[in-house]
């Protein structure tokens, strides 16, 4: 996939993104060449686990970056406030049921948080290719590479939230079944990344206004709400 990008000059594009798999192949020469080393092969696992997910999430991030801009030119680092508190909440939750599975010592405790963060994006993941696939539909936004990087992360995120959840209700007796369930949903999405990304650039057709227009009403409708939530509690907004 490293190459794919490469002959197609899409770097510049895609630097996250790019990022993203440099640092998945490096984390996996990693664990073969280490995994003789039990203590440090665990440590190493967990590291890169939640490193991949917080370089996945920076990747999405990035294709929305304009969206983002847009937001924090309106109301500031405040604007970001919601979506960032169901987020931590959503990684608490996951940490406090599965915490007292790990061991009581650092290590343990790292590999807690480091696994209800990798839930956490995942679950991200999976629910904002969803989202972007019906804005796709609806409103003709997103190229083809842009939405095949959300769709791959979404294959990702929902690959490992499913292996969770059947290992909570199936618990240890298919655990040879369940671990192999996210290393299928990353193959399933590095080979229509490297489809998709093969293929060569489409023709966008000119975006319809109407719907462009339905999209940004949906953008101020978030804003005004940020707001008049800001203006109930109290608070300041940094924006103009």
């Amino acid at each position: 996939m490293i190459g794919v990008l490469l002959r197609q000059r899409l770097i510049g594009r895609f630097r996250v993104f790019f990022t993203f798999l440099v640092w998945w192949t490096v984390g996996d020469l990693l664990y073969f060449w280490l995994r003789a080393d039990t203590r440090l092969l665990y440590l190493l696992y967990w590291v890169t686990q939640a490193v991949n997910s917080a370089v996945a999430l920076a990747a999405i991030v990035a294709i929305f970056r304009d969206a983002v801009q847009l937001v924090y030119s309106r109301l500031g680092a405040i604007g970001f406030f919601g979506p960032l508190a169901v987020f931590v909440l959503v990684d608490f939750l996951f940490w406090s049921k599965l915490h007292h599975s790990f061991p009581r010592n650092w290590l343990g405790m790292g590999a807690s948080v480091a696994l209800s963060l990798v839930l956490g994006i995942a679950l991200l993941q999976a629910a904002i290719a969803v989202v972007c696939m019906w804005l796709r539909h609806r409103y003709g936004i997103f190229d083809r590479h842009s939405l095949a990087v959300l769709g791959g992360f979404g294959v990702i995120g929902a690959s490992v939230v499913m292996a969770y959840i059947l290992r909570t209700v199936f618990g240890p007796s298919l655990e040879n079944v369940f671990r192999y369930i996210p290393f299928e949903g990353s193959m399933c999405a590095m080979l229509m990344w490297i489809v998709i990304f093969s293929l060569p650039e489409e023709n966008r057709p000119r975006y319809d206004r109407e719907r462009i227009e339905r999209f940004l009403k949906l953008a101020t409708r978030y804003v005004e709400d940020v707001r008049e939530t800001m203006d109930r509690w109290g608070l300041r907004y940094s924006g103009v």
